[in-house]
């Protein structure tokens, strides 16, 4: 599993910021969709979440056939 963590203290500074945070991250998801199709169809995971801190990437990539997960 791998994280890739995007830190910034604007993040959750007032409730404009929260929702600003959330917002982005719901459309960065979105778009990154179409792109990330591919990938879940050869078994890589990935999600998109925000924190009070700012936004976290995580991916999984699993082998289910062959049984073996990094």
């Amino acid at each position: 599993m791998c994280f890739v963590v995007f830190d910034s203290p604007l993040a959750y500074l007032d409730p404009i910021s929260c929702n600003m945070t959330y917002m982005f991250v719901q459309l960065f998801k979105d778009a990154l969709n179409e792109y990330a199709y591919a990938a879940e169809l050869a078994g890589m995971k990935w999600e998109l979440t925000n924190t009070k801190y700012g936004m976290i990437v995580s991916t999984l990539v699993t082998r289910n056939a062959l049984g073996w997960c990094w």
